[in-house]
């Protein structure tokens, strides 16, 4: 071992686990290899997800951070965890909010020491009360995963992306603080294979600005101000695509306002999901509450309006309908393909499948019907009467609590 040299020891630790390297630091000569040694990745399943192996959360984890990147400047992945006995110290134009987040003798951490870790490939921030803008965070190049999670009061832009030079997996959620348009992203349009950007109310851009990235495969923009229209991807947008998760302001991509624009959101994402059936996550599309063709009824929860959308398939045959989501409650089915030749083999099971998906309660529409159809149906079609009784213990329990004032 003595004969070995530092870079050959480097080589030798790299196949140990950093909590190992840090155990064999013996003497200076293995101190100093320990330096040179690019620390495996490795991870650990927490709650069901998947995070990198240096989890800090407990305040003494925190406190020993420095000496642990001092040690081994050449980690690859660190992942940072809420801790309410943590004090970070405050950003660049911190705010004062206007309350003692932990005992005063509570050490204050400071985290620029992680700027050291030029090899670092994985970045997780969860939870942590960082207040503020830390711009050393977006000084990674070698980095390919990013995840910052519930860390509100940490003030950046997408701009600042753009020092991820390698950056495959772009994870960001309820980050109220985050700013900037979604094009700040083409920097990376070699790279990019997953984009999730939720709830984050000021992320601003087109979709569209997106549609010509080769590699992603992953694109959730719930929760932000990103515009666009669904019927607009053509064939050679989106290559790669496999999830879509869209805002309310793609056309399309969440809510929609009128009863008439159905056909076309449905078409627009049938011709998507011939492409990959996982495309979207969320099936089912709503007509918004703020929709003038929607109205409320006094009803059980079975003959509720059907105001949502959703994709059905019968044997071999692709089509939609309108629901209310229970079992009962759905429309006429809108068909998106033809049906299979009455010759096959596979029509006999169509019928068989068809004859389970015939609609009750609104049985002949084709689309919701408006609020004197509804009301006509609610007298027409009695409840079964075990649903009757538990409706009529409903409505009574109802009066007795708007009685005494605790109606809603």
């Amino acid at each position: 071992m003595q004969a070995l040299s530092e870079d050959e020891l480097a080589l030798i630790f790299s196949f140990l686990s950093w909590k190992e390297i840090l155990k064999v630091r013996v003497c200076n000569k293995w101190r100093a290899a320990s330096k040179l040694t690019l620390v495996p990745p490795s991870s650990i399943e927490i709650r069901g997800m998947e995070k990198p192996e240096l989890y800090v959360k407990t305040q003494a984890k925190y406190q020993k951070l420095p000496q642990i990147i001092e040690a081994l400047p050449n980690l690859q992945q660190l992942s940072l965890y809420e801790n309410d006995d943590v004090k970070f110290q405050d950003g660049e134009d911190a705010q004062v909010w206007g309350y003692i987040r932990v005992h005063e003798t509570t050490p204050v951490i400071d985290l620029e020491c992680i700027s050291r870790l030029k090899n670092l490939r994985k970045l997780f921030l969860e939870g942590i009360d960082l207040n503020g803008r830390y711009p050393f965070l977006f000084n990674f190049p070698r980095l390919q995963q990013l995840r910052i999670y519930g860390v509100g009061f940490l003030q950046w832009d997408l701009s600042m992306i753009s020092n991820f030079p390698e950056l495959q997996d772009l994870y960001v959620a309820h980050n109220h603080r985050l700013t900037g348009e979604i094009k700040s992203l083409r920097v990376l349009k070699n790279t990019l294979q997953k984009v999730v950007i939720a709830t984050c109310s000021e992320v601003e851009g087109d979709l569209m600005d997106l549609a010509d990235f080769p590699h992603l495969e992953e694109l959730s923009l719930v929760n932000t101000k990103v515009k666009g229209d669904l019927r607009k991807i053509r064939e050679n947008h989106f290559p790669k695509i496999k999830r879509l998760d869209l805002p309310d302001g793609v056309y399309g991509g969440g809510s929609f306002d009128r009863i008439t624009e159905a056909p076309d959101i449905m078409r627009a994402m049938f011709c998507l999901k011939k492409r990959s059936p996982t495309l979207f996550a969320v099936g089912r599309r709503m007509l918004s509450h703020d929709s003038p063709d929607r109205y409320e009824v006094d009803c059980h929860h079975s003959r509720e309006p059907p105001f949502w959308l959703e994709f059905v398939k019968v044997g071999p045959r692709s089509g939609w309908r309108w629901t209310n989501c229970v079992n009962g409650g759905d429309c006429e089915i809108h068909w998106l393909e033809e049906e299979p030749d009455q010759d096959s083999q596979e029509y006999s099971q169509y019928l068989e499948a068809l004859e389970k998906e015939q609609p009750d309660f609104y049985k002949g529409f084709y689309q919701p019907p408006n609020v004197d159809q509804h009301e006509q149906l609610l007298r027409d079609i009695p409840l079964h009467p075990v649903l009757q009784r538990m409706e009529n213990q409903r409505r009574m329990q109802q009066r007795h609590m708007n009685m005494f004032g605790f109606g809603f």
